[in-house]
């Protein structure tokens, strides 16, 4: 019966639970009574629907009441746990910044019209020349259709159009010195480049110039005042379903973020990462990479030449974690701004003088070599990140904070919610972006073709998979294809993390218990941990919109379809077989 799912929740006497799942009266346990523990405890009480079947619809037992209790504001499309995540994060920066600011000619019409039109004639022709020749998965998903190596020589005379050595040798020589005819680059769009040579001669340099500085303007629309933003807004408004702007606050601190990151995340890390925080991650990195270890070597479906490449990669993986240690040297966190004048009374100039820096500092690093004080991501980013051409995962100091990572709590907890966040960006290294990329980060075939073919069933079995989830309020289906990257990390992200916590669990004497939860085994609280990473509340508006676009999976999906292809949840809450929660059908790569 599906009722059975119920009764794991009543008691530890059940001997069904997987491995002895229920504490254990031979471990010391311990409630944690920390400030944050209460927290933690209560938003999974407060998201949770308890009268809802586990074995039936997991997300909505763990998340039936998280968009109950959440109102989405009107300038967003919706709340998930990360964006409230980046709304905390954005208010101890806004603590750090606004104590230093101290916050407290006639047109022709008809000659207007004329060269707005021409604009966006400019901007269609552009936009269809981007990707003419290569499809949007290919760009996604196909890292080998983007790679077009040729010499700058090459470059220069294939697309003769613009004088690139004015531009690069004369504009840019302070920053990047003078480009060698033989100095390789590659052009990700061949059909943009070969549109833009076309369009180039076909466009008088009048509309060249109107475009550019339109493009210009557009870009710093935020810096100007309110209405030369309230065209953007209404835009904004038909096309992602956001009716409103940012308020004031939140538009402050991201313009300072993305404009000085650097000394900005120097304030923030010192102050909310600490040593303890990042021995205690490591330590859990040091589980996940064992526990994909693992997976690649219980693999039986690969040969073993691609098997041991594939382990050679993972030994190869190497991880960044919180900041850079350069953050806590004030000279070189302030070397890229240098020379920059910010006036009290000219935002738009301080953000142009601030873009320039920013420009001139990272073509300043073109021909350099990457050390460890090169992050491919910004400290202050409530996310993690897999590069692939460094074969390195990154997770910044904002994202190793509550309520992913609570370090005094139940590690039960912390492996579904950070660990799973680990696990995810270590499965991407092998999902079908990834596994483009070999050890040392280069882009190349290194799996068998007879492994690779296998792989690319099991692929497509994830594709079908989701392609059949419906979305209850739109009633559309999910698009498998856009999401197969991340679908692949979350279902291998689950089991990485998974089985790091059962090594962690055979090692440990003391066990701490969230409050609320002495009935669940801690099987059964990282089930609940790991659902209420992905609970969210979504506008009726911007469904579509998010469907169409976002390469991740809705949150009820992300939950409930690597659940259903993983046996140990439907043994911790003894979902039978047959039942939503546990279909005979299961897909499994890793």
């Amino acid at each position: 019966m599906l009722n059975d799912g119920f009764a794991a929740l009543t008691g530890c006497a059940s001997s069904a639970s997987l491995g002895g799942n229920c504490l254990n009266s031979t471990r010391n346990e311990s409630v944690c009574l920390s400030e944050k523990c209460i927290r933690l405890a209560a938003n999974y009480l407060n998201n949770m629907n308890r009268q809802a079947n586990p074995c039936s619809d997991f997300y909505t037992f763990a998340c039936g009441r998280y968009a109950e209790n959440k109102v989405v504001p009107e300038h967003a499309k919706k709340i998930t746990v990360l964006y409230e995540m980046k709304r905390d994060l954005d208010r101890h920066l806004k603590g750090r910044i606004f104590p230093i600011v101290g916050v407290d000619k006639e047109d022709d019409a008809g000659m207007i019209d004329y060269q707005v039109n021409d604009i966006i004639d400019m901007e269609r022709r552009i936009a269809n020349a981007s990707f003419r020749t290569l499809s949007r998965s290919d760009f996604l998903r196909n890292h080998s259709a983007i790679s077009n190596l040729m010499t700058y020589k090459d470059f220069r005379h294939r697309y003769p159009q613009i004088r690139w050595s004015l531009f690069f040798n004369e504009e840019l020589r302070e920053s990047l010195g003078t480009l060698d005819d033989d100095m390789m680059v590659n052009v990700v769009d061949i059909g943009y480049f070969d549109g833009l040579s076309s369009l180039m001669k076909s466009k008088p340099l009048s509309s060249i110039n109107n475009y550019m500085m339109w493009r210009l303007v557009s870009t710093f629309d935020v810096y100007l005042a309110q209405q030369y933003r309230i065209p953007a807004q209404k835009f904004h408004a038909n096309m992602y379903g956001s009716t409103a702007e940012v308020p004031k606050w939140e538009n402050c601190v991201h313009n300072v973020a993305e404009n000085m990151a650097m000394p900005l995340s120097t304030a923030y890390a010192s102050s909310y990462f600490s040593v303890d925080d990042r021995e205690k991650a490591e330590e859990m990195i040091t589980d996940l990479k064992s526990s994909m270890q693992r997976l690649l070597i219980e693999a039986d479906w690969m040969d073993e030449l691609t098997r041991s490449a594939a382990l050679k990669k993972l030994d190869r993986m190497r991880h960044k974690i919180g900041f850079p240690d350069a953050l806590l040297n004030e000279t070189a966190v302030l070397a890229p701004y240098e020379g920059v004048q910010i006036a009290v009374d000219n935002f738009f100039d301080n953000a142009l003088q601030l873009k320039r820096a920013a420009v001139r500092n990272v073509l300043s690093r073109i021909k350099k070599p990457p050390t460890d004080d090169d992050w491919a991501s910004p400290v202050i980013a409530v996310d993690a990140f897999h590069y692939f051409a460094g074969n390195e995962i990154i997770f910044p100091a904002a994202i190793l904070q509550f309520p992913m990572f609570v370090p005094e709590a139940p590690f039960s907890v912390n492996y579904a919610a950070i660990g799973l966040g680990i696990g995810h960006e270590i499965t991407h290294g092998y999902d079908d972006l990834g596994s483009q990329y070999d050890d040392l980060g280069n882009l190349r075939r290194w799996w068998d073709h007879t492994t690779l073919e296998t792989f690319q069933k099991k692929r497509q079995c994830f594709i079908n998979q989701y392609n059949r989830q419906v979305e209850p309020n739109t009633h559309r289906n999910v698009d498998g294809r856009l999401t197969i990257g991340e679908n692949i990390a979350d279902n291998g992200g689950l089991r990485v993390a998974y089985e790091a916590y059962r090594k962690r669990s055979l090692r440990e004497s003391e066990f701490a218990v969230l409050p609320g939860f002495s009935k669940f085994s801690a099987e059964q609280l990282f089930f609940v941990a790991y659902a209420n990473t992905w609970c969210e509340a979504i506008k009726s508006s911007s469904i579509n919109y998010i469907m169409d676009t976002d390469v991740h999976a809705l949150g009820m999906f992300r939950v409930n379809v690597p659940l259903q292809n993983f046996p140990p949840f439907s043994e911790a809450f003894h979902c039978p077989v047959g039942s939503p929660m546990n279909p005979y059908e299961k897909c499994r790569i890793w």
